[in-house]
């Protein structure tokens, strides 16, 4: 955090895709940023008691707390999982049409379950999962046009273009 005067701690959690609707019973697509913050979860007296924790007590009960969120939740949608696995497998190189025919459903039913599971479009997930291995490989040092190639680009302007909407940057001025 840029320009905090007081010490901050956080816990990054890394959760399936469909885990939103699961454990806060929220379709994905309401949270504003994709960030929720403990405040948010817990009561104000409760959240106070986080403040110094040593940062392993602290993980397990979070691990508690998502547990207890957990409990009692509905299933994930199973076109939800099946399809955002599938797009996973794929490395985000696959289209809508493939995924119709792969879950057997309609186009307009899948980007509907997807937006309330997950939060985005099929289309757009596919893209962000794309996205996220092209810039693995630009960060371990493989050029633009290659990348470009083998992770489903039609060409390096493709992939640009990308960058931009998801990083706000082109591939040359990755930080």
């Amino acid at each position: 955090v840029f320009g905090q005067s007081e010490p901050t701690q956080t816990i990054l959690i890394r959760l399936s895709p469909w885990a939103i609707r699961v454990l806060f019973r929220e379709s994905a697509h309401a949270l504003p940023d994709g960030h929720v913050g403990l405040a948010d979860l817990l009561s104000p007296a409760h959240n106070s008691e986080w403040l110094g924790r040593e940062p392993n007590h602290a993980i397990a009960e979070v691990q508690a707390l998502l547990g207890l969120l957990a409990r009692g939740s509905r299933s994930p949608s199973p076109v939800a999982v099946e399809g955002a696995t599938l797009v996973l497998r794929r490395g985000g190189a696959i289209r809508v049409g493939e995924l119709q025919k792969a879950l057997g459903w309609s186009r307009r039913h899948i980007e509907r379950v997807f937006i309330a599971s997950i939060g985005v479009s099929p289309t757009r997930f596919a893209g962000i999962v794309r996205f996220r291995r092209a810039e693995r490989a630009l960060r371990d040092g493989r050029a633009p046009a290659d990348v470009a190639l083998h992770y489903g680009y039609f060409d390096q302007s493709h992939l640009t273009n990308d960058f931009r909407r998801f990083a706000g940057t082109s591939p040359s001025n990755l930080p």
